[in-house]
């Protein structure tokens, strides 16, 4: 129902991206980190400090890391630019950004371990972070993966998120509390 006066920004990645754009009058643009599209972005690098970015041929540190907040850090970029920011402030906007608590949160101890907290609570939020971790790590560290699935609801995810951390973790910790 958007007015043909407006912008619609779909991610191409998502099978349904296009999909969301038949029958809309706005405007269309799309984004993607996998491949060809209006707004395109690519992971240069990555760690747990951060993530270096080539958004629209640009340059840009961030201190998130992930390919899920590339494609959300990329999303902000398109709507920003289509609304008239100019690019080079929403560049050092995006490096100044902070994430969420609680989300890829890297904790680190005096003695060199690293814990990551994230409140994945799906199967695909705990299959992007487990890939995540491993993508950054390699395989050259052991990944420890705690799932805690408390409560009554929607206990048919629990053998799922088991069965993800099962696969890509070196050890695992299953928990029925948060």
């Amino acid at each position: 129902s958007l007015p043909d006066d407006s912008f619609a920004l779909v991610n191409i990645d998502d099978r349904n991206g296009r999909v969301m754009l038949q029958n809309c009058q706005a405007r269309h643009y799309t984004f993607s980190v996998k491949g060809i599209a209006d707004f395109r972005c690519r992971i240069i690098e990555q760690d747990f400090e951060g993530m270096g970015l080539k958004i629209q041929g640009e340059e840009v540190w961030t201190r998130f890391i992930g390919d899920f907040n590339a494609s959300n850090l990329l999303a902000v970029y398109a709507v920003s630019e289509l609304l008239g920011t100019a690019k080079k402030e929403i560049l050092t906007i995006l490096s100044d950004l902070h994430p969420v608590s609680g989300r890829l949160e890297i904790v680190k101890s005096q003695g060199g371990i690293s814990g990551i907290v994230d409140y994945a609570h799906t199967p695909d939020a705990l299959l992007n972070v487990i890939g995540t971790i491993n993508k950054i790590t390699k395989g050259d560290f052991q990944l420890i993966t705690v799932v805690g699935a408390g409560g009554d609801r929607d206990k048919t995810k629990r053998p799922k998120m088991a069965a993800i951390s099962a696969e890509g973790s070196t050890k695992i910790i299953l928990t029925s509390d948060n």
